[in-house]
């Protein structure tokens, strides 16, 4: 589970910001909030019953709003490229933008706190992207029960201080790194296919769906959903089951959009749908997804059924949303954090409260985090301590204030605070002026 994540100097987040999903106060909406087991004391061992189950406890949901280019997109796409560095090899650590308005130059930071595997991690690193150095770099851990972190690494100025022989397996590490000061000791380590790293950081960020629309490549997720949903329509016509698959198709018939369920073309070797690089193969990209729909004759009766072409046929929009509730059944499935941007862009508010609601029903650990513009959500049932606004300063630098942190009453609708301008980001839109362009003239 995600605990915490800051970012500074990316794009146009300056100083430090962030959220935490830490649940602050009362127990209001407990639905909103998981509750770790008896045995999983991340944050208090206290004798006190009651204490120890209300400190040992995160948010499921968090809802990121602000007006139309306050930073919202970039500071998920932060976290998007540290995943990538540490999921993909050969990605560069300072190919991105920094922070540009300003004459103070500041390094970029990124910190992430998470519970993973029964360990609870902080892990920061501190770049100078200028002359592309690592100023430091660090990995802290502690397990259930524990009351303090133990240092797993610490790189300070290109001198390896510490390394835990405790958790640190691979051998020939200090010598290496001697040599390779200009890379990350992360990089080197999962070089090493260190078991601890391998178990503990490298497969939580692999876990962790980040989805926008911005790009569609291989790295982007709503690419890997869409070719993971033909990889297993693949398996399924070689008689391999899908629970997973099944679940989809549930979903799907009852979205209203008159889709029975998804299948997709045979390939010529339908042997090698095992394939385990399934998205990398071009044999595989080109077999189409289809949908299955009701055919009827000129009096509307059902006389049998017909394949589509899924892409040619269906909107982007539906699209999207069969794509995305892939990527939700594998995020409560996998019981991991998953990142939306622009969550209810396309979906009617019908399905965007019935996902929410998914989450809050779900026992398990899994989290949805999410941009969005539409304000309606912020008075569905949400604690204070999970709504952050993103605004600009007057130096136009991202800046992420959450609600709780603000001065808002809890007898009001929060939707209707947030419109007042109660608590900052709202857009200042007026296009009155345009009325009397001679374009808008009847000539």
């Amino acid at each position: 589970m995600l605990v915490s994540c800051y970012i500074s100097n990316y794009k146009s987040i300056n100083k430090r910001q962030g959220i935490s999903l830490c649940a602050f106060g009362q127990n209001s909406y407990a639905d909103n909030i998981y509750y770790f087991k008896e045995d999983e004391l991340y944050f208090s061992s206290s004798k006190n019953v009651s204490d120890r189950k209300n400190k040992n406890r995160l948010l499921k949901i968090a809802l990121l709003t602000g007006r139309n280019g306050c930073g919202k997109s970039n500071f998920l796409e932060g976290i998007r490229f540290f995943k990538r560095f540490f999921t993909v090899e050969k990605t560069s650590l300072f190919n991105f933008d920094g922070f540009a308005l300003s004459d103070e130059k500041e390094f970029t930071t990124f910190s992430i706190d998470f519970i993973h595997n029964k360990n609870y991690l902080q892990y920061s690193i501190e770049l100078d992207k200028e002359h592309e150095v690592i100023i430091s770099e660090k990995l802290l851990v502690k397990g259930t029960g524990k009351k303090s972190f133990d240092t797993v690494f610490h790189v300070c100025d290109g001198e390896l201080l510490t390394l835990s022989q405790n958790h640190i397996k691979s051998f020939g590490i200090k010598d290496y790194f001697s040599n390779n000061t200009n890379r990350s000791l992360i990089k080197i380590l999962q070089d090493c296919n260190d078991t601890f790293i391998r178990d503990n950081f490298t497969s939580f960020f692999e876990k962790l769906a980040i989805l926008n629309r911005r790009t569609y490549d291989k790295s982007n997720k709503f690419y890997y959903y869409k070719e993971k949903l033909k990889e297993l329509l693949l398996k399924r016509k070689l008689g391999e089951k899908s629970e997973k698959l099944d679940l989809l198709e549930k979903i799907v018939s009852n979205l209203d959009a008159h889709i029975k369920g998804l299948d997709v073309e045979s390939i010529a070797d339908m042997s090698s749908a095992h394939t385990t690089d399934f998205i990398y193969n071009s044999k595989f990209i080109d077999a189409k997804l289809l949908c299955i729909q009701n055919k009827y004759d000129k009096d509307g009766n059902i006389i049998g059924e017909v394949a589509l072409d899924f892409v040619n046929t269906q909107s982007e929009a539906i699209r999207d949303i069969i794509y995305l509730v892939f990527a939700i059944i594998e995020s409560l499935e996998n019981a991991t954090p998953i990142f939306i941007d622009d969550f209810g862009d396309r979906l009617h508010h019908k399905l965007a409260d019935e996902i929410i609601y998914l989450y809050k029903r779900c026992r398990r650990s899994s989290q949805l985090i999410f941009t969005t513009h539409d304000d309606n959500l912020l008075d569905l049932d949400f604690r204070k301590d999970q709504i952050f606004i993103l605004d600009k300063n007057e130096k136009q630098e991202t800046v992420i204030h959450p609600l709780v942190e603000t001065d808002f009453r809890n007898d009001l609708s929060t939707t209707n605070q947030y419109r007042m301008g109660k608590f900052g980001s709202y857009p200042k839109i007026n296009l009155e002026f345009v009325k009397d362009n001679p374009f808008m003239i009847e000539k």
